[in-house]
């Protein structure tokens, strides 16, 4: 693996965190390219990580950053969530930004791929679709997680780690858009910089 890659990754809050950074990794394992993860956490909510992923971008061109993630919940709007991003992107770095918009929520990553999520964890998460409440996946997580016999210590944070890895990325894709759009543009991103041309 001889290409490093310098990541900003620009979090809303821990589960995004905890997931975004080992499915960041696993990817760019894949596309045998090491990454060098600089985390940006700006807790509470949108607002903050926009004013936060404005703020560093002057910043940041001086830490020749490669490329950022900026995440944000979709709230069962990811293309407007999209849009947000993009409308707070310089235009020096329109090139070099991945969207992940989880949508509606981050846990709902978390819990996309039931087989992986059984397989980890030990039960098998059943969401409705159409649930687009602030806290029902945050609540599935944590109740899976204790229905498999776990304490729930960081409410299925935990997992994450694991769960990245076990992720069957094509069956969540296909139940996720927004985990698709992410795994797809991050997984381009290091396919064009881990090429000998970008070197």
């Amino acid at each position: 693996m001889a290409s490093c890659i310098t990541v900003g990754i620009f979090v809303e809050d821990q589960a995004h965190k905890r997931l975004l950074l080992p499915l960041i990794q696993r990817l760019a394992r894949e596309e045998k390219v090491t990454v060098r993860p600089h985390v940006y956490s700006a807790t509470g909510g949108h607002s903050r990580v926009m004013d936060e992923f404005r703020l560093h971008q002057r910043l940041l061109e001086r830490a020749h950053m490669d490329f950022l993630v900026v995440a944000i919940d979709g709230n069962c709007d990811w293309t407007k969530a999209r849009q947000r991003i993009e409308g707070a992107t310089d235009e020096s770095f329109a090139e070099r930004v991945v969207v992940a918009c989880p949508d509606p929520h981050i846990e709902h990553w978390y819990l996309v791929d039931s087989a992986a999520f059984k397989a980890v964890v030990g039960s098998e998460p059943h969401m409705k679709k159409e649930k687009c409440a602030r806290d029902y996946c945050k609540q599935i997580l944590s109740d899976m997680v204790r229905a498999a016999g776990h304490p729930s210590i960081l409410g299925g944070l935990e997992f994450a780690e694991e769960l990245a890895e076990e992720m069957n990325f094509f069956r969540a894709g296909k139940r996720s858009p927004s985990l698709k759009a992410f795994v797809d543009d991050c997984r381009s991103k290091l396919q064009l910089l881990g090429s000998p041309s970008a070197k």
